[in-house]
């Protein structure tokens, strides 16, 4: 702790430690900032990281030699776009229209914020649904990381990879230069 008063306090009384968490816990939870930010930061990375992969694979498809790079990883940005939608599909096949509405959200990107939004204020299970709120924001975070991070970061790992051996060739062939330079210079 750093304020000795508080230590002492919690000293004399052990009980005052668990109130002030629980209080401090209970504030936090239903404080509408907290949702917010929460939703809003989660919103902000979900529509960073589709458009941070978007541009890489349209900086890909640019160059003749890393185009196959650019396709794996639009197949792994859709393949994490069908999973989602598949989860969408399972929690609401009987409503064409909410299944509709979450099609639109998965496809802009916004289902990860969508989920965290229904988690963060405590959306009760509907009923008819198949999972409840944090089931399906599990299940759809895990079909992200699954499908499309790990991927990603394989094969951007690929890349740079391709990359170094690329400059490292270069490196050999401007010393192989430099060394026959000195060498004609020696002679001469």
């Amino acid at each position: 702790m750093q304020n000795p008063c508080i230590s002492e306090l919690y000293e004399k009384y052990p009980w005052t430690e668990h109130l002030v968490l629980t209080m401090a816990q209970e504030i936090l939870k239903t404080a509408p900032w907290g949702v917010v930010w929460r939703v809003v930061i989660g919103a902000t990375l979900s529509f960073l990281d589709l458009g941070s992969d978007l541009g890489v694979i349209v900086y890909y498809f640019q160059s003749e030699e890393q185009r196959a790079f650019g396709w794996g990883l639009l197949a792994f940005v859709l393949m994490n776009l069908a999973l989602q939608l598949g989860i969408s599909f399972v929690q609401h096949w009987e409503y064409p229209t909410v299944l509709l509405q979450e099609a639109v959200v998965v496809v802009f990107g916004l289902k990860p914020a969508l989920d965290a939004f229904r988690v963060a204020t405590s959306q009760e299970q509907q009923r008819e649904l198949v999972l409840d709120p944090k089931t399906e924001l599990v299940f759809c975070k895990c079909a992200e990381v699954f499908t499309e991070s790990i991927p990603g970061a394989i094969l951007v790992s690929g890349v740079l990879s391709e990359r170094g051996k690329e400059r490292k060739a270069i490196a050999r062939e401007g010393e192989r230069a430099s060394e026959g330079r000195r060498a004609s210079e020696g002679e001469a």
